[in-house]
């Protein structure tokens, strides 16, 4: 899998990647999703990352979006999760950002919503911090 991933990386084939991608979530193989996810991390290819996040949006896959998610949080990797908050934030995807938040709340994860609170104040993004603190108030928290 690390051949074929890193070959289509090599030769700029990012809608080859895609259609694996795809192949996995009709066959219901997240494993071998988190597998490509921990090898962009592993290569530091974070815009990778970014374009399977944006293939998720795309195509409506929250739930797919909520397993990476899910899979930062057990490998602690909070970095990457701050990547897509991020990312989320350059696309002007609140709503994807309500998710992740949402997520949080569901899982109780409160030091992880510390986490992306943290970010916000780290970045200056009082009007994000915002959009959570509404978040709150929308669902009576």
């Amino acid at each position: 899998l690390k051949s074929i991933v890193c070959l289509f990386l090599e030769l700029g084939l990012l809608h080859c990647l895609n259609a694996i991608v795809c192949l996995f979530l009709e066959l219901g193989l997240l494993h071998c999703l988190n597998a490509i996810v921990c090898l962009f991390l592993e290569l530091g290819l974070l815009h990778c990352l970014n374009a399977i996040v944006c293939l998720f949006l795309e195509l409506g896959l929250l739930h797919c979006l909520n397993a990476i998610v899910c899979l930062f949080l057990e490998l602690a990797l909070l970095h990457c999760l701050n990547a897509i908050v991020c990312l989320f934030l350059e696309l002007g995807l609140l709503h994807c950002l309500n998710a992740i938040v949402c997520l949080f709340l569901e899982l109780g994860l409160y030091h992880c919503l510390n986490a992306i609170v943290c970010l916000f104040l780290e970045l200056g993004l009082y009007h994000c911090l915002n959009a959570i603190v509404c978040l709150f108030l929308e669902l009576a928290l």
